[in-house]
């Protein structure tokens, strides 16, 4: 098929890497499919493996380095950057994350809170039960009038998307968040 595909054209979209085996001959091969469970490799090969992601935007293969499970792009990229967010919750899609379910990205958050003062923000993945972040309930917090921020693993939905919500807001307060990469169990055990 057309760049490695099992199937179809190459397009701007997420694909599996998949490794596959033959077990009638042991020939191993691999290829790219848009399944996560390599549903279109060739009939013959019985066994397959999928080994990561990539992510292909703008007629480009997204840069990345991979050790273990973890992928890091080589160009960190914004993806979120709004002021004011309200304290509703907001569903965040990210950029240059594979488009699957169950990956942890990994975001860079920064947060100004200008002369609003503190900041309670709670990052989560879509399918829990979106809460109200407090002073006792977070993953990140600005105490004071200020910037701050730091690095967090958040799970994604397919589209890839999560969710953040403050438990202050106004026009002085700003969320940028970066993505840094992501980690894939690649169908191990956790």
């Amino acid at each position: 098929a057309e760049g490695g595909l099992f199937s179809g054209s190459i397009a701007n979209t997420t694909y599996a890497v998949c490794l596959i085996l033959r077990t009638d001959t042991l020939v191993t091969d691999a290829g790219f499919d848009t399944s996560a469970t390599c549903a279109n490799k060739p009939a013959a090969y019985t066994k397959y493996r999928r080994i990561g992601y990539i992510v292909r935007t703008g007629a480009t293969i997204i840069g990345f380095i991979h050790v273990g499970n973890r992928f890091d792009l080589k160009v960190p990229i914004s993806s979120i950057d709004t002021t004011n967010p309200g304290t509703s919750a907001v569903s965040a899609t990210l950029v240059n994350v594979p488009a699957a379910a169950n990956l942890e990205a990994r975001i860079g958050v920064g947060i100004n809170t200008g002369a609003g003062g503190g900041v309670s923000m709670l990052f989560t993945a879509l399918d829990t039960t979106d809460t109200v972040p407090s002073n006792t309930v977070l993953n990140m917090r600005l105490t004071a009038s200020g910037a701050g921020g730091g690095e967090l693993l958040v799970r994604t939905n397919s589209t890839p998307a999560i969710r953040y919500r403050t438990d202050f807001s106004d026009g002085s307060v700003v969320i940028r968040i970066t993505t840094m990469g992501w980690v894939d169990q690649r169908g191990q055990d956790s």
